[in-house]
């Protein structure tokens, strides 16, 4: 019986393989169809969750549409030597030679690239987390997004060529770019914090919006048009926010709030009623990134976005957790008004009188204790038993952060410096170098220079760093730390005068004059 039924399965593959060295149209059709389909993906890596759940809002003529039919077609290419298929992992990988070959094939044909393009666009859509103001702080999104990011980043590499032989894709696309938009945006990492989204994807973006704006779309995708057009206002608003482009970055907010204020008394949807929240944050935290801040608009519009989440939430409606703007006007009142005591009483609710918070599911979570350590760590300057719970917050703010966020995230880094000047306060200079390091390290990697408005916020991080780096090494008081301590502090001078334009100092009393000049509203 055994042998029977391998005899069977061998010549069931041997009539699936058809392929031969003449190229993809050897292949059986719906094996050609996946073929060029997922040749547009990430080929390194393609995980096979993508097809099962994409593979019946597919259109494409021959393009698998069964369980039953994606395994055929698989087959036929792991057969043709054009496809490995890891089982443990559940994932493909297409060869070199076979994707160029699915690649040649399209060449010829415009409408075929295109096709193949846009199913491509669909497959990975249909089970893509979107952004909404219910998951905007799920860890599990986001660890969903940077998964499947890279098949995103491939598809923008061929939209390129595409571009370049007049072809335009489905404007569906522009919200897979969108979503690359804002995981940059959230700076998880060094590489993030480059922004590089300014210049590629969403100039991308924008170019296909256009596109379909003037071939005039057909009415009954006006609400997705309009949904991508306040998206990419969005997302450009606070890209040029954080790249200190300030005119632009006030247009494109306005843009954000008259298309979402349309959107709502169009069609009267709770998700952009609750989406104004998120308007009225992003305004208060460009008020503060203008040349000369407005702390007082700022102010006005965290309460706005903290009095919107509050009329939005309801026994019968989904959980809307949104703190940011709290934190944030928490923050604000900490840097900025000198009041430790408000922003404490500000927080407090948010952690309750214990500081309990152990939720990891939540972005938010590591962020308010990071702010809640930040502003205990403050007060403890004259208050030691404020500043030994500052401690305690700090390094699970860092412990939730790492896990949430990343290592090198820069909420992580932030939480990672105040809990190194925290230490060092205390005299636990040891320790509080081991953190400094790891600042130190993670913003070697970073590529701006001093003659970049763009770069300068992070710059000035990366300075503070160093300057209380070489501090704490000649805190230590060992004589063969002494020629280490003066290189780091004359680095970290040299970034304050390229910035700044000023010389920096090495007495402790111009940590405070550090902090003034470092933005402390991330996202």
């Amino acid at each position: 019986m055994a042998s029977r039924n391998t005899t069977s399965l061998g010549e069931r593959m041997a009539q699936l393989s058809l392929a031969s060295d003449n190229g993809v149209g050897d292949l059986l059709p719906s094996a050609g169809a996946l073929l060029k389909v997922l040749s547009y993906l990430n080929a390194k890596e393609i995980q096979e969750e993508i097809v099962f759940v994409g593979m019946r809002s597919v259109a494409l003529p021959n393009f698998p549409a069964t369980t039953r039919a994606y395994l055929d077609a698989r087959a036929a290419l792991v057969n043709a030597g054009m496809v490995t298929h890891a089982i443990s992992s559940r994932t493909l990988k297409i060869k070199t030679y076979a994707r160029a070959r699915a690649m040649q094939d399209m060449s010829n044909g415009k409408k075929e690239s295109r096709l193949a393009f846009d199913a491509a666009v669909v497959l990975l859509s249909a089970g893509w987390p979107f952004l909404t103001t219910q998951n905007v702080n799920s860890v599990t999104r986001l660890g969903t997004v940077r998964k499947f990011m890279p098949h995103v980043v491939a598809l923008r590499s061929a939209c390129m060529d595409l571009e370049a032989a007049e072809v335009v894709p489905d404007m569906r696309f522009c919200a897979l770019l969108q979503e690359e938009a804002w995981l940059e945006i959230l700076q998880t990492n060094i590489r993030d914090m480059h922004l590089e989204c300014y210049s590629h994807c969403l100039p991308m973006a924008h170019r296909i919006i256009r596109y379909h704006q003037l071939a005039f779309i057909e009415p009954i995708r006006k609400d997705e048009y309009s949904k991508l057009l306040m998206n990419q206002a969005r997302l450009q608003g606070i890209a040029a926010s954080l790249l200190g482009q300030e005119q632009e970055a006030f247009g494109f907010l306005r843009v954000w709030v008259n298309t979402l204020r349309a959107r709502f008394n169009t069609l009267g949807e709770r998700e952009d009623e609750r989406m104004l929240a998120f308007v009225y944050n992003e305004t208060g935290m460009q008020e503060m990134r203008k040349t000369v801040d407005d702390t007082q608009r700022a102010l006005q519009s965290f309460e706005l976005a903290r009095e919107t989440v509050d009329r939005l939430k309801g026994p019968r409606e989904l959980v809307f957790d949104f703190a940011l703007p709290i934190v944030n006007e928490a923050l604000m009142y900490a840097h900025h008004c000198n009041d430790f005591e408000t922003a404490e009483r500000i927080l407090t609710p948010l952690l309750g009188e214990n500081c309990q918070i152990d939720d990891e599911t939540s972005l938010e979570t590591g962020i308010i204790l990071f702010a809640m350590g930040t502003v205990k760590a403050h007060l403890g300057k004259r208050n030691i038993f404020k500043s030994k719970i500052a401690l305690g917050l700090l390094k699970r703010a860092l412990a939730v952060l790492e896990n949430t966020h990343g290592e090198t995230a820069l909420f992580t880094l932030a939480a990672t410096y105040r809990l190194a000047a925290t230490l060092y306060e205390q005299n636990e200079y040891d320790e509080a170098i081991v953190n400094l390091d790891k600042i130190n390290l993670a913003f070697k990697d970073y590529r701006r220079s001093f003659d970049s408005v763009r770069g300068a916020d992070i710059l000035l991080q990366k300075g503070r760093a160093l300057w209380k780096s070489g501090r704490a090494l000649l805190a230590l008081g060992e004589e063969n730390m002494e020629l280490e301590a003066q290189e780091v502090l004359d680095e970290s001078k040299q970034i304050h005068w390229d910035v700044t334009g000023r010389v920096g100092g090495d007495s402790d009393v111009i940590e405070d004059r550090w902090d003034c000049l470092i933005y402390h509203l991330y996202r």
